[in-house]
This record gives structure tokens, C-alpha cells and sequence, in this order.
């Protein structure tokens, strides 16, 4: 078996990424995995290197199955300019990564905000995965790499970070914290797949590049009693129109065609093993 990259580990996606597939029996050497945060994964007594940006001019020769690729600097997303700097270096690290390398397929997580550059209505962060989106694809062509692009609207995942501001994890804040769930704008919608999923389909081969990584539209205040379920913590609404609350829903229904013959509903068992495996977190990343 060839080996898989999962460039941007130590990311919540990329940790989701590498239990998923050790679940699913690839071995330690089976990958190659990067960070510029941390040096060092331990999973279940294995003790995986992460390889930083300086290094990856070091992987060369390598027959890659997959590269996963998470990275993207958005902790520069408040300034532009270093945004770019950031942006523009990564993607010369993946070019040349690519280069020195056999890479059979690339999977790159991208973001249903991405729509709204054809609309001239985007943010930094969406305008800046569409370029990212159109470098790959290039490059893709140009080296006849297989390609999956899939555009991401709101996941149920483990390992989230939970200092980050996302419904899910403000929710499962609160129920731990408060011993309650407070939801604002409760009937906004949101397109939701479990991440499981779409990891599941990247190991696939598609007649398709770029799909959306939708099974499922709930409302956040769906969304937050399922987590109230799995706390045992009441949920209360406090009805507010904001502004700046809006759904953010997928039209393509790509996942639910391929994957017709299960439910793909997100329920309390998906979010159960989100959540325990979030909390408890055992994959530990060394500085």
C-alpha cells in the first residue's frame, strides 16, 4: 500500500482524518504527516513525527496514495497582507512537494463560502480558497494528478478545537460550563455531513472533481438539542434577529446520490462520537 500525506495534521480535520483512517487499518508507516505547530502525535502508543514547513523539501521520491491537504494560514486572516504572504508560500511548498514526488491523488478540503466569490459577495478567507482551489486544479491538470475537491458548509467531526468560535463547540462550552445551551437565532439553517463521510469518499474514485460535502440541512436549534441530549442540559432559546445570521445551505446533493442507500441524517449517535472523542482526545501533539 502506498503511503498517505496529511498535510496540515495537527488541524482539526487533519486529526480527524488520520483516526478515521487507522480505524480503518492503514499502519504507522503508512503516512506522512505535517505541522508547523507541534513536532511530534502520539495515537494509541505510536509516536508519529510531524514534519514542518522547512522540511518538506526533505520528502522527495515518495509514491503517495493521497495527499490530504488542510493547511491554510488562517490565523493571518485578519490582515491581508500577511494573509497573502503566508498563502503564496504554502502554495510553493505544495507545488514543489508535488514535484518531487509521485502523487496519485490529492484531496483538498475547501469551503461552500467560495460561491460567494461568483457573486462578488466574499470574505478574505473565501476569496482566498477559491485561489486556492484554482491552484490545485492547475496543478492537478498539469501533472495528472486524480483530484477531489470537496467544499465544506458545517461538519460534525471530532477533535475540534474548542476555543473556536463554531456552533457546535460554543454549545458544547456552554452545557459544560453552564449546565445549559443557549441558542440565538435558533431557525437559521445550516448543510451538515458527518466527516467520517467524507473521508470515507476520498478514498474513492470519482467522475467528478469538486462537490459539496452536504447530507443533511438542520437548524442550529436542532443542532444544539442534540448536544443538550448528549449533556442531559436544557436548551434555551433566545430568539434574535441578527443582521448578520444567514443559512448557509449546499445545493448539490453529490454525498446523498452516492451514498443513497443509508441514512445520512445527522443524529445523536454522530454526535455522541464527536463529542467523546473531542473531549477526550487522544491523539496528543508535542511542541
Amino acid at each position: 500500500m502506498d503511503r498517505i500525506l496529511i498535510h496540515g495534521t495537527s488541524s482539526w480535520l487533519g486529526k480527524s482524518t488520520l483516526d478515521y483512517l487507522i480505524s480503518k487499518d492503514y499502519s504507522y508507516d503508512n503516512f506522512i504527516l505535517t505541522s508547523n505547530k507541534y513536532t511530534h502525535l502520539l495515537h494509541k502508543e505510536k509516536k508519529y513525527k510531524l514534519y514542518n514547513s522547512a522540511e518538506l523539501k526533505n520528502i522527495r521520491n515518495e509514491d503517495i496514495d493521497i495527499l490530504y491537504f488542510y493547511s491554510f494560514p488562517i490565523n493571518k486572516i485578519q490582515n491581508e497582507a500577511l494573509l497573502k504572504r503566508d498563502f503564496t508560500k504554502l502554495m510553493k511548498e505544495i507545488e514543489l512537494l508535488i514535484t518531487q514526488n509521485s502523487i496519485k491523488k490529492i484531496f483538498l478540503a475547501s469551503s461552500g463560502s467560495v460561491y460567494g466569490v461568483e457573486a462578488d459577495k466574499y470574505s478574505i478567507y473565501s476569496k482566498y480558497k477559491k485561489t486556492q482551489e484554482d491552484t490545485i486544479m492547475k496543478v492537478c491538470e498539469e501533472h495528472k494528478i486524480e483530484l477531489q475537491i470537496c467544499r465544506i458548509f458545517a461538519v460534525i467531526a471530532p477533535f475540534y478545537d474548542l476555543s473556536a468560535n463554531y456552533a457546535f463547540t460554543t454549545f458544547i462550552k456552554s452545557a459544560v460550563e453552564q449546565k445549559y445551551i443557549e441558542v440565538r437565532n435558533p431557525n437559521i439553517m445550516r448543510s451538515f455531513v458527518d466527516f467520517n463521510d467524507i473521508v470515507d469518499i476520498s478514498l474513492q474514485k470519482l467522475e467528478i472533481e469538486v462537490y459539496d460535502a452536504s447530507t443533511s440541512n438542520m437548524t442550529i436549534a436542532n443542532l444544539a438539542n442534540l448536544v443538550g441530549q448528549f449533556f442531559n442540559v436544557d436548551v434555551v432559546v433566545n430568539q434574535e434577529n441578527s443582521p448578520t445570521a444567514f443559512d448557509y445551505l449546499s445545493k448539490d446533493d453529490f454525498i446523498k446520490n452516492y451514498l443513497k442507500n443509508r441514512n445520512l441524517d445527522i443524529n445523536l449517535e454522530i454526535i455522541s462520537k464527536a463529542i467523546n472523542k473531542t473531549i477526550d482526545n487522544k491523539l496528543y501533539l508535542k511542541k
